[in-house]
């Protein structure tokens, strides 16, 4: 408990009330710490609050303290995923923002992970708090001053923390960010390891692919483009005149008519007045030409043999499943990206008798829940389809429909020429990236 109680006396940002209870979500979380004030440290810094601690290290612990905060914490600060992670937490309450604190540390943690790493036990972190905070503070600064033991410790801890950020091209990942932002409905652990893997494998694959894909697909399929928002000009200009009764568009010469009000003696109508109530006022008539822009109908088909992906090959970081399901949300990604000129709509389909639907619920709950945001915004729709109604679907479907096939070796219905498979078995991930970046091109 020494270790841990002078520890916290290094931290970097003012101490904040609530740093015991983040400590203790992270530590039963992970069961380790790499040094004692780094949940407190990350935690000041997604709530952005930069009142500084008070120095209290000395000599090569002070030095160990000050690479630190240039490699981990001063990275993180720079890091642009921070704001995301900001402005996911800002509406927090404690409780769910201790679980925020805690998961991003263990993440960090685990990525930072060296031999100095101590074991911690959640009794040590409640023995703290039962001490009280002002013996607390001055029993660890006595540690510091006299323990030159724990001193050495923390010194090499500080220094392995920062040593293990140095291979780190970022310190934050897509994973983080992603299950801050859907706190609230990754409430159990196998929901939340499940989902920070499938977008770490979203993520590796992202960088596996080139920047750019040029389509290789005829232009079919225009639909007309929607202009919702009010403010918007019209999209044609002015083609023709026209004769009509309204002032509006009004052709400026017809002005010439209307007699000055020092000219006009009463009972006198001019000319202008005529013209309007005849209806024969000269106005710009506005071109009736519309946008359009060329629809694009994606199919992403999971099938009744992904069953069969749930296991992890030796050779490959994840599950196959996880895997299949992590290039589903690096394809969305992309596709939006390299897609949003044109009327996108991309259907991902469980497809399968009810039974055999049913088997891939836990699938189909995982890829509505990584495509959360592209589903609010109506880009993406899940839904489960035997095969009649996948078949209508893409022959009913506008344009080129392409069709992807994740998982499974079994024969697969021919539903349109534009179609590909992404089988799931084993082989190296550079293989996967090969396969992946095909499965995507197909989209195109």
């Amino acid at each position: 408990m020494s270790w841990l109680g002078a520890g916290l006396c290094l931290r970097r940002h003012r101490r904040d009330e609530r740093e015991l209870a983040w400590l203790s979500r992270a530590v039963s979380e992970r069961g380790a710490l790499a040094v004692p004030a780094l949940v407190s440290d990350l935690g000041a810094l997604l709530l952005d609050d930069r009142r500084r601690a008070e120095e209290v290290a000395m000599g090569e612990l002070a030095r160990a303290v000050g690479e630190y905060e240039d490699r981990v914490l001063g990275r993180l600060a720079a890091d642009p995923r921070l704001g995301a992670l900001r402005d996911a937490v800002a509406q927090l309450g404690d409780d769910d923002l201790a679980t925020a604190i805690a998961l991003f540390a263990t993440a960090v943690m685990d990525r930072l992970a060296s031999e100095e790493d101590q074991p911690v036990a959640i009794a040590e972190v409640r023995a703290l708090a039962r001490q009280g905070r002002e013996a607390r503070e001055a029993e660890g600064l006595e540690v510091l001053r006299h323990d030159a033991d724990l001193v050495a410790d923390l010194t090499r801890a500080y220094r392995a923390t920062a040593r293990a950020a140095r291979p780190f091209p970022s310190l934050i990942d897509d994973a983080d960010v992603f299950l801050l932002e859907n706190l609230e409905v990754l409430a159990e652990l196998g929901q939340r390891v499940a989902v920070r893997q499938i977008a770490e494998a979203a993520q590796a694959f992202a960088a596996a692919w080139p920047r750019r894909l040029k389509p290789r697909r005829r232009r079919v399929g225009n639909v007309t483009t929607a202009l919702e928002e009010e403010s918007s000009y019209p999209t044609g200009g002015f083609a023709s005149l026209a004769q009509g009764s309204g002032v509006a568009n009004l052709v400026p010469s017809e002005l010439i008519y209307m007699d000055s009000a020092d000219d006009r003696r009463p009972g006198d109508v001019d000319a202008f007045d005529v013209r309007y109530a005849e209806g024969a006022l000269l106005q710009f008539v506005r071109d009736e030409g519309v946008i359009t822009r060329e629809r694009r109908s994606l199919f992403v088909v999971l099938g009744p043999a992904l069953v069969e992906a749930r296991v992890k090959d030796p050779e490959l970081p994840w599950q196959r499943v996880v895997i299949l399901l992590g290039w589903l949300l690096a394809a969305v990604r992309k596709v939006e990206l390299w897609l949003q000129a044109e009327a996108l709509q991309i259907t991902v389909v469980v497809v399968g008798q009810p039974a055999s639907r049913l088997r891939l619920e836990r699938e189909q709950a995982l890829a509505v829940l990584t495509l959360r945001a592209f589903v609010d915004k109506g880009l993406v729709t899940v839904v489960g389809w035997d095969e009649g109604e996948l078949r209508a679907a893409v022959a009913a479907a506008p344009g080129d429909p392409r069709v992807v096939w994740l998982g499974g070796e079994e024969p697969r219905p021919r539903l349109t020429a534009a179609q590909h498979a992404l089988p799931a078995i084993a082989r190296s991930w550079e293989a996967w990236c090969l396969e992946g970046e095909a499965a995507l091109a197909s989209l195109l």
